[in-house]
């Protein structure tokens, strides 16, 4: 079972860097796609929870709270070229 901190390595050179509890993904971590996505936040029951940075291939970044793997609260979208919207998500959208 794992616990504490530690990585995780799925075949696809996906891979994830962080906190684990009874076997779950849970606490603070660093999460690595295939596509070169990443996530760094906090996270319960291996899904996206509290607040954290998702990072696409592209750069756009979004920094904000996550609840049950999806946008929700206050955040701010950031392009790289410095555009920036912040506002308030529910439910992912």
């Amino acid at each position: 079972m794992k616990e504490g901190k530690g990585i995780f390595k799925w075949n696809d050179n996906e891979y994830y860097d962080g906190e684990f509890k009874e076997d779950w993904i849970e606490g603070y971590g660093i999460h690595h796609w295939p596509d070169g996505s990443v996530y760094k936040g906090e996270w319960q029951n291996f899904e996206m929870h509290g607040k954290g940075e998702f990072i696409w291939p592209n750069k756009l970044k979004f920094n904000g709270n996550y609840r049950y793997g999806k946008r929700n609260g206050e955040g701010t979208f950031m392009w790289p070229d410095g555009k920036k919207c912040v506002g308030t998500w529910s439910n992912g959208d």
